[in-house]
């Protein structure tokens, strides 16, 4: 794995195709804790949160605030964890979405 330690002027960025996160949520934060250092932001693909469907788990990540797009397909979903610390705006304007086909979720660090 190839990161980027998190400093004023770097932040660092990993992702993962999760496929489902409510039911892979623990194997997310072991994994989380072998890191020697938490990433900034962390994108999840095939989060599997469906539109108009609340988790029935709890996929909060101490540290971390969340945004997410849901899916209305069998598979799919983007989510993004952000550290808390961290200021961001959602950037709807580059967001990609078609139902049941595309889903996306960008922000624009401050």
């Amino acid at each position: 794995m190839n990161l980027i330690k998190s400093n004023k002027k770097h932040k660092s960025f990993f992702h993962l195709n999760i496929s489902s996160l409510s039911y892979h949520i623990d194997d997310l934060k072991i994994l989380l804790d072998s890191f020697d250092f938490l990433p900034d932001v962390l994108g999840i693909t095939e989060s599997n949160m469906y539109k108009m469907e609340a988790s029935r788990t709890n996929i909060d990540i101490q540290g971390y605030t969340y945004v997410h797009t849901p899916t209305e397909a069998y598979k799919g979903g983007s989510l993004l964890y952000i550290k808390s610390e961290i200021k961001y705006k959602i950037t709807n304007y580059l967001k990609l979405y078609k139902s049941k086909e595309l889903e996306s979720k960008f922000i624009e660090i401050i």
